[in-house]
């Protein structure tokens, strides 16, 4: 079986505007080439992310060739989350034009949804473990580019 992170691009549904669930997302950078670990480019996206007016971000982690988000809507829109995600990659890549090399950002991402808030714990347990398990420092807390910025409902963590 192929790691999700290597298989084709999924299809989104249009119903991705639904405000009931939690969505893990991924995105990657285009073929996997890594984003520089500095403090400038890492704060960019969770302050793109806080900005934001349709898509609720609360935990995630900023990785070298990828990133994870949990999001939910804020129900105060249609816009769907291709088209959000799609917006604030574009503002990061305009942002810093002059020093990334574009394509920046992978085509597609890939979301899934998460139905109770056991599943967005478990998840966030899992995935904020990946700087351990890719040997950038021993303890997950101690990886710099992570957080959370809003709760997201029914969220125990």
């Amino acid at each position: 079986m192929s790691h999700p992170l290597h298989r084709q691009y999924p299809h989104h549904p249009t119903h991705r505007t639904s405000n009931h669930f939690i969505l893990f997302v991924t995105v990657c950078l285009h073929q996997r080439r890594h984003l520089p670990a500095n403090h400038q480019y890492h704060s960019t996206l969770p302050d793109l992310w806080t900005t934001s007016r349709h898509w609720c971000v609360g935990h995630y982690i900023i990785l070298p060739d990828h990133l994870h988000l949990f999001v939910k809507s804020r129900g105060t829109s249609n816009e769907s989350l291709s088209s959000w995600i799609s917006w604030w990659k574009r503002s990061f890549s305009r942002i810093h034009r002059s020093q990334i090399n574009l394509p920046f950002w992978q085509r597609d991402y890939w979301d899934r949804t998460l139905r109770n808030s056991d599943s967005y714990f478990n998840k966030w347990n899992y995935v904020r473990d990946n700087p351990v398990r890719h040997q950038l420092v021993n303890k997950s807390e101690d990886w710099p580019f992570q957080g959370k910025i809003a709760h997201l409902s029914n969220d125990k963590i």
